[in-house]
């Protein structure tokens, strides 16, 4: 029996599609599954820097998780892609593990 990450990628026309400096190669990849982008929400939940990097380091993820939250009420999407496990563990306090 195929695992999960198996059954996804081998409906990808290339598997390394998804490293996250191949923008183009995601887009492209949505077209194909005929994603409609205008009404679809994509986001990794890296939203707000601290104030003060120096003595704080990476992202304030209470002001991250307000602001992603107030995205998506404005936008109202029809599809909210996730980027990796950090924004399934922001909005929902849930964890993917393979």
């Amino acid at each position: 029996m195929k695992n999960r990450k198996d059954r996804f990628t081998e409906h990808l026309a290339d598997p390394k599609v998804f490293e996250y400096n191949k923008w183009q190669r995601v887009y492209s990849q949505l077209i194909k599954w005929k994603i409609n982008l205008e009404f679809c929400y994509i986001t990794d939940a890296s939203k707000v820097y601290w104030s003060d990097l120096q003595n704080k380091k990476g992202f304030n993820k209470e002001a991250s998780k307000s602001l992603l939250k107030s995205e998506i009420d404005f936008c109202k999407p029809d599809l909210i892609i996730l980027l990796g496990g950090q924004p399934l563990k922001l909005l929902f306090d849930l964890e993917y593990k393979m």
